[in-house]
């Protein structure tokens, strides 16, 4: 249990980051891109029928019958338009190009053409293209607000937040209607650190827009974030309402239930969220945390097997049915694995953690097992026992104050604001003791950044040093020891 208390909760932080990242905005439907028809007979009525086809959602008809229309009309910017948004819905971007760019010669007047090729090149993360031709739309028309809160979404992915909230801004002076527009500001926020703000903002959003559901799970994010797990799940079964196939919804909805260890829950909607997307490694991964608390372990290694086949990169999946190996006692496995994620990321802390608390668990209490022998994992061992030792009330308090010192100092206020939040989720989180631990790793880590002084802070003082410890602790012969330790096992 300990050893997942530390190994799980770092995978916590990364997931909830990637799932932030793939909550975007939808790409504007086709009645955004409308031009004036002309009365040219058979092509406006093939016009009607593509239109139809488009809104209800079967995009290759869509196409098929756009093509007619530009057989009969070659010269009608509109259709080369959306027939570039049939296969934009489809995903099929590098065919949609050609046609945008085609309705662009044609009506070079025209906002659409190049707002939509902007939206393309964004969601190929081919940011300055977008950026270039969002930037042209807004000149061909000051006042289209979408380009706006497209450029800025462009912004924010690049880490240029100031130039971000300066396009989602313009685009409320222009439209103070816009649920996109404040729901970007509240993604804003967020990334900013200022979850009171990001919450009015998506407040907002579904003021605006009630159906809003991507704006309701990014609320339930910031929730679940402040321990307010009541109103996170309130607000994800809202979204599922919405949406019955929202799959983040689900997912994030079992992140609550498996914080507040009711794992049967959350392996329920885990697999909610499967049915829907099957490649959903996170959810695969999810399952995994559960199984290894209930201590099914085959099932865990079943559902990390998974997570590999589609992510073959998740050095830490291998750590997770590493451990699982163990606990079945099949040390070469168990080897393999540790030695897999140790290829995938040499510095990896995963690893040491979960091997040192298998030796304090097991190996420790065998009389043949040498820990002396292994003096790299002795040292793991030595500061994993005084880790626990720390009270993670007291560290909680201690952060408060220390944050409430730190702004009379010229340090960012952003990592104030990180250590202020840190000290609330570790105090209300001291019921889950998987909760407490990711949030005392990630303090470790801030506290290192910062370099304050923390003499009059003891169970600060003491946590930072033991984190100054373990990264003197030399990792070549630390995974050196590990594969040892683990052969020997197996040879048994």
């Amino acid at each position: 249990m300990k050893l997942k208390i530390i190994l799980l909760s770092i995978i916590v932080i990364l997931v909830a980051v990637i799932f932030l990242e793939l909550r975007q905005p939808a790409p504007l439907p086709v009645t955004k891109t409308s031009f004036e028809s002309p009365n040219v007979g058979e092509a406006k009525e093939y016009s009607d029928q593509a239109n139809e086809h488009f809104f209800k959602g079967e995009y290759e008809q869509a196409i098929s019958y756009y093509f007619k229309c530009i057989e009969l009309n070659p010269n009608y910017a509109n259709y080369y338009n959306n027939l570039g948004n049939a296969y934009e819905r489809l995903g099929r971007y590098d065919e949609a190009i050609p046609h945008y760019k085609k309705a662009m010669e044609l009506r070079p007047s025209a906002p659409e053409p190049y707002h939509n090729l902007g939206v393309v090149y964004k969601t190929k993360d081919q940011l300055d293209e977008a950026i270039s031709y969002l930037t042209q739309a807004i000149k061909k028309d000051p006042n289209y607000a979408d380009s706006y809160i497209e450029r800025g979404n462009c912004y924010l992915k690049k880490g240029q937040h100031s130039k971000a909230i300066t396009d989602y801004d313009k685009a409320l002076e222009i439209d103070t209607n816009s649920s996109l527009a404040h729901y970007n500001r509240g993604r804003y926020y967020y990334l900013e650190k200022q979850y009171e703000e990001a919450i009015y903002e998506y407040n907002k959003a579904i003021a605006i827009k009630p159906d809003y559901a991507d704006a309701h799970v990014n609320r339930g994010i910031i929730y679940k974030e402040q321990g307010q797990y009541e109103l996170a799940i309130n607000d994800y079964n809202k979204a599922i309402e919405i949406n019955p196939e929202f799959e983040l919804a689900y997912y994030n909805k079992a992140n609550c239930y498996l914080t507040r260890d009711q794992y049967d829950e959350a392996i329920s909607l885990y697999n909610k969220a499967i049915e829907i997307n099957p490649k959903n490694a996170n959810a695969y991964h999810g399952k995994v945390r559960c199984y290894e608390e209930k201590e099914n372990y085959d099932e865990a290694i079943s559902n990390a097997t998974k997570v590999i086949q589609i992510d073959p990169e998740h050095s830490y999946i291998y750590c997770l049915r590493g451990w699982s190996y163990i606990k079945k006692g099949l040390f070469n496995e168990a080897r393999n694995d540790f030695n897999k994620a140790l290829e995938k990321n040499p510095n990896t802390a995963y690893v040491n953690n979960v091997f040192g608390w298998w030796i304090i668990e097991y190996a420790e209490n065998e009389e043949k097992f040498d820990i002396n022998k292994y003096p790299n994992l002795k040292k793991i061992i030595e500061i994993l026992k005084l880790q626990e030792e720390i009270d993670p009330e007291q560290i909680g308090l201690e952060i408060k104050d220390l944050g409430k010192d730190l702004k009379i100092t010229s340090l960012d206020i952003v990592d104030i604001k990180d250590l202020v939040i840190l000290g609330v989720k570790i105090i209300a989180t001291q019921k889950n003791s998987t909760e407490k631990m990711r949030h005392i790793i990630e303090l470790q880590d801030l506290l290192l950044r910062i370099g304050a002084d923390y003499s009059s802070y003891p169970n600060l003082t003491k946590l930072l040093k033991l984190q100054k410890t373990c990264l003197n602790v030399d990792q070549n012969e630390l995974s050196k020891e590990i594969d040892s330790c683990l052969l020997s096992r197996a040879s048994d």
